[in-house]
């Protein structure tokens, strides 16, 4: 798991293209999404990280297709979540960050709550927002 004092080189290494492929992980994913979320609007943090993501795995060898690559519906949920965890609240990112994972809605899976494997991986979830299909994300607390 990032150190969470080093959310902003994270992602800056991120951005610039410095970030490796074994070093692009799942917690990799939530800090940026909170260096995003905490900056910009929903809908801006969303434009943010599709343009970084599609970027960063061009760089390093993944295909955005309908099979891999860049996922809108995730990249969403993980933006929503993030969100909700840090709106009203007024501690430092890397504090909001460290709480985050202390918590189950950091676990990979949490999204399987949601979504059923078909919905989620199907062609049309990573090319564009589709809502879960067994329960509403606003269920998330």
């Amino acid at each position: 798991m990032p150190d969470p004092m080093n959310i902003s080189k994270l992602t800056e290494d991120f951005k610039s293209g410095q970030l490796s492929k074994e070093q692009w992980t799942h917690e990799a994913h939530l800090a940026v999404g909170f260096y995003f979320a905490s900056r910009f609007s929903p809908k801006r943090a969303l434009t943010e990280m599709k343009q970084y993501i599609i970027a960063h795995n061009e760089r390093v060898g993944t295909p955005n297709s309908d099979t891999e690559g860049y996922h809108e519906t995730i990249t969403y949920f993980w933006l929503l979540l993030i969100q909700q965890h840090i709106q009203g609240r007024n501690e430092d990112i890397d504090t909001l960050f460290h709480k985050f994972t202390k918590t189950k809605w950091a676990m990979r899976d949490v999204i399987m709550e949601f979504y059923t494997r078909d919905c989620l991986f199907s062609a049309a979830a990573r090319k564009q927002i589709v809502e879960p299909d067994i329960k509403p994300i606003s269920h998330l607390n």
